[in-house]
């Protein structure tokens, strides 16, 4: 019984980073598809506000008596998001420039 009230008083640090940047850039992206002059790369200069965010997270679970952890799933799949967006803008690109060239 103790073990569970522990773990529930653990926060998670990266969870909340994690689905606000995913709306986030998901919100972009279908927003690019019914405005088209919308560039994918907006979507990647947002990768500070993702490293804000997270800072933010951690100093607001530091202030609280809940244990915290930095959730490495989380944190690597912010990484991961930021690395796609930025293929998909390099993607864009080439197919709008450099592909009518060749």
């Amino acid at each position: 019984m103790e073990n569970m009230e522990s773990a529930k008083k653990i926060h998670h640090v990266g969870t909340v980073t994690l689905g606000i940047s995913l709306i986030v850039s998901g919100i972009v992206c279908l927003l690019r598809v019914f405005i088209p002059k919308i560039p994918v790369s907006s979507v990647l200069r947002l990768w500070p506000l993702m490293m804000i965010m997270l800072g933010v997270e951690i100093l607001l679970s530091c202030t609280g008596k809940k244990k915290f952890v930095i959730d490495k799933v989380s944190v690597v799949m912010l990484v991961l998001l930021v690395l796609f967006i930025g293929w998909m803008a390099c993607t864009e690109v080439f197919v709008n420039y450099l592909l009518p060239h060749i």
